[in-house]
């Protein structure tokens, strides 16, 4: 009989037995569908932070328009409440396994001291809601105010970890001020009926009684003293995330369809938590829907949608809310953050890798064919696809994180420019409260003369207008910009200092600007680039900033920073020198990367020089680089002309 050598290969080829292709087919078919299986409807409860209201919009959107569904789930939302109006801990229900999500911002680190552990899936306010309330008329010029006023406290109160925080970065002690029992629910009468000079509030509620019973309040906020904290925030165990990453991304994805519906149709929103959740013995419709309307525009603006992507995540500034918390004594100590921010393409990446390792240890006892057939499987056309997928994705991705990363930059350069503002307007205010006391004075005693009255009127004048120029330059550096234009670097850079003249006059630093013509002119104009002026100022604003913290523990002699603006025939150069301490030769690689910092992480982002790169490559189409000198260091922009 002969033998049929298109059917009998295996012996010549390697190729397993038929019972050995069952167990490799087998184990090869559980790992795979680990990776790729599809799932059913699945039950999963969303635990609030507070009652049903229009802070958590988002979420009913995208169970009331079906995105849930969509995805597979059955969700339940639950109030931030119990039946006895008792208030319960997001983070508790979801470490203990009541909720599958929750809703949290400060609390999801503190939980972990308690042997939680938690993945944060999406951050919906990109800023603390928490701010700080007294009436108009409270004697009140500055933080150290506080210490001589009635100030409200709650034990155990996560608003007050923000005061904590903001006081001790100003230098006060913030146990000097009393806290009463933690179940006190401050009101807008506890300012009116004078219980309390300050009180804390989250999302607006105390304003929005302030304005119901028109009472004019003033407000502090963290943000103001450096305090940029997280607030409403989407998170699971990390358990969970990591066996379930497609589900976890699932409910990602669904929640923040929901958020952009319901902001982009907030009035159908709250007509729906009317219909759903109006209690009428707590408040009636018309009280219901105006607070709702209240905390629709607290939501727009905390979220800063559409300027951020929803649900946007800066690792960073969770590491440094924890650092905080360790500061204050809230936590005994930092914890692992790996994995703490959900990262969906990393944790597929992380399985695939091990299903690899898997293979390549199964294929030494099962031989080279065995490894190729597994190659084949694990690329085959359904993982290939699903890799593609998020490929793209992480392109997109990308492309947005350049926006958001931009617009979180100029967020920080404002909180630092608004300080810097306050310390410019003092001075002219104090003399402008000093001449108008003045002439009353000499008009009550009748000694009032015409040319003491035209001189305090062109000084007045003066030193508004000088003011008026200060708020001028402001709103230059922060206006959108959407046309390129020509400008002049000179003139931008010397704006762009002096609005940090403060600092540098507070620091005892000499800053000094060269301008040189380099090469004969061709007839165009110098020093003119093309470009986004502002982005350009922004950029300047990092690298001047970044050179007088670099000087400012010097000795006064190398308290030194010199801006050379350098006119070539088709480029402007800029060096920004400082005569600093410089940066390791092991750091200086790297100081353009995102994220990257060389001072402590409370005091830099490590998006500065980043961002500062990305406006000078990528908007001005021009380059940066830095060196350490024998006297300090230098950063080196060249931008082609325009003009």
């Amino acid at each position: 009989m002969k033998k049929d050598k298109g059917r009998n290969p295996s012996k010549k080829r390697g190729i397993p037995s038929p019972g050995k292709k069952r167990v490799i087919l087998s184990l090869f078919f559980w790992m795979v569908t680990a990776l790729t299986c599809s799932y059913g409807e699945e039950e999963v409860t969303l635990q609030l932070r507070w009652d049903h209201q229009f802070q958590f919009a988002g979420y009913y959107a995208a169970l009331w328009e079906g995105y849930y569904e969509e995805a597979g789930f059955d969700v339940r939302i639950v109030s931030g409440f119990d039946e006895s109006r008792e208030v319960l801990s997001a983070p508790k229900e979801v470490g203990e396994g009541r909720a599958d999500f929750g809703i949290g911002a400060s609390d999801i680190l503190t939980y972990r001291e308690q042997g939680y552990d938690f993945t944060v899936v999406a951050s919906i306010f990109q800023r603390s809601p928490v701010e700080f309330y007294m009436k108009a008329d409270t004697p009140y010029q500055s933080l150290v105010d506080f210490m001589d006023l009635k100030v409200g406290r709650r034990e155990n109160d996560l608003l007050d970890i923000e005061l904590r925080a903001m006081l001790i970065q100003e230098g006060m002690d913030p146990e000097r001020l009393p806290k009463i029992s933690g179940d006190y629910d401050f009101s807008i009468e506890d300012l009116t009926e004078g219980n309390f000079d300050v009180i804390p509030g989250y999302l607006g509620t105390i304003p929005y009684e302030g304005e119901l019973q028109g009472v004019e309040l003033r407000r502090v906020r963290p943000i103001d003293y450096g305090i940029d904290f997280y607030g409403d925030s989407l998170f699971t165990n990390r358990e969970y995330a990591l066996k379930n990453p497609e589900r976890v991304h699932d409910f990602k994805e669904a929640s923040l369809k929901g958020w952009q519906y319901a902001l982009e149709n907030p009035e159908e929103i709250i007509d729906k938590l009317l219909g759903e959740f109006h209690d009428p013995e707590r408040m009636s419709r018309e009280e219901y829907r105006g607070y709702n309307e209240f905390q629709k525009e607290q939501v727009l603006e905390y979220s800063l949608y559409p300027v951020v992507s929803l649900g946007n995540i800066n690792p960073h500034r969770w590491e440094e809310m924890e650092e905080i918390l360790v500061e204050l004594e809230v936590l005994e100590e930092e914890r692992d953050f790996q994995n703490f921010i959900f990262d969906y393409r990393g944790i597929l990446e992380a399985q695939r890798q091990r299903v690899i390792r898997i293979l390549l240890a199964i294929s030494l006892g099962l031989g080279l064919a065995t490894v190729l057939f597994f190659v084949y499987y694990i690329t085959s056309k359904k993982t290939m696809d699903k890799l593609q997928v998020l490929v793209e994705e992480a392109v997109k991705e990308n492309q947005r994180q350049e926006g958001i990363i931009l617009y979180q930059s100029r967020l920080a350069a404002m909180g630092e420019m608004i300080g810097h503002i306050a310390h410019q307007w003092r001075q002219p205010l104090n003399q402008l409260n000093l001449m108008i006391t003045n002439v009353a004075e000499a008009h009550q005693d009748g000694e009032l003369k015409g040319e003491e009255m035209e001189e305090f009127r062109r000084r007045s004048r003066t030193l508004i207008y000088k003011m008026s120029e200060t708020i001028d330059d402001f709103r230059y550096f922060f206006k959108p910009q959407k046309k390129k234009e020509i400008f002049d670097v000179r003139r931008l850079i010397r704006s762009t200092v002096e609005l940090l003249k403060d600092p540098i006059r507070l620091r005892d630093i000499t800053l000094e600007i060269k301008e040189e013509v380099m090469e004969e002119k061709t007839g165009e104009a110098g020093f003119l680039v093309r470009g986004y002026g502002n982005y350009f100022s922004q950029g300047m604003f990092n690298l001047v900033h970044n050179a007088l913290d670099s000087v400012e523990g010097e000795e006064k002699e190398h308290r030194r920073i010199l801006i050379e603006i350098l006119d070539y025939k088709d480029t402007v150069k800029i060096l920004i020198r400082d005569w600093g301490s410089g940066v390791s030769e092991e750091d200086l690689p790297r100081i353009f990367e995102r994220y990257f910092t060389t001072k402590e992480k409370k005091y830099g982002t490590g998006l500065g020089m980043y961002i500062t790169k990305t406006i000078v490559e990528d908007h001005l189409w021009g380059t940066i680089g830095a060196e350490n000198t024998e006297k300090g260091f230098q950063v080196i922009i060249e931008i082609p002309k325009g003009g």
